[in-house]
């Protein structure tokens, strides 16, 4: 049983596969809604035993996707405004302020998307 932590995941553990181990890796990951293999090698390490199949719904994958091509558009979007944009100031200000909402929302819709929790978005 893995103890339950709060703390944030700072320690690396590099592994190193062949193209073979690490196509069976992401096609198991793949295959139990993991859209992430880290995540899917973490749960099978620290649970020893596979982790229960997650279904996720193949148009969540794919609005996971866009939504992260959207997170770095508005990204790009704040990081423009930051450099003095071609808005006056205080609307460039409430911008930001409306864009790193909008950008946080967009990050926890996708975790959620893909069948994460609110434990999940806490870590």
């Amino acid at each position: 049983m893995v103890a339950k932590t709060n703390g944030l995941r700072a320690r690396h553990v590099g592994v190193r596969l062949n193209e073979a181990e690490h196509a069976v890796l992401a096609s198991r990951a793949q295959a139990a809604g993991y859209a992430e293999l880290s995540a899917y090698v973490r749960v099978v390490a620290l649970r020893n035993q596979a982790p229960k199949e997650r279904k996720v719904p193949q148009v969540n994958f794919d609005t996971w996707g866009k939504l992260g091509k959207l997170t770095r558009n508005l990204e790009e979007l704040h990081e423009y405004l930051g450099r003095g944009g071609v808005i006056d100031q205080e609307q460039g200000e409430q911008l930001t302020t409306v864009l790193r909402a909008v950008s946080a929302e967009i990050g926890e819709v996708r975790v959620l998307l893909l069948g994460g929790t609110a434990e999940d978005l806490a870590e």
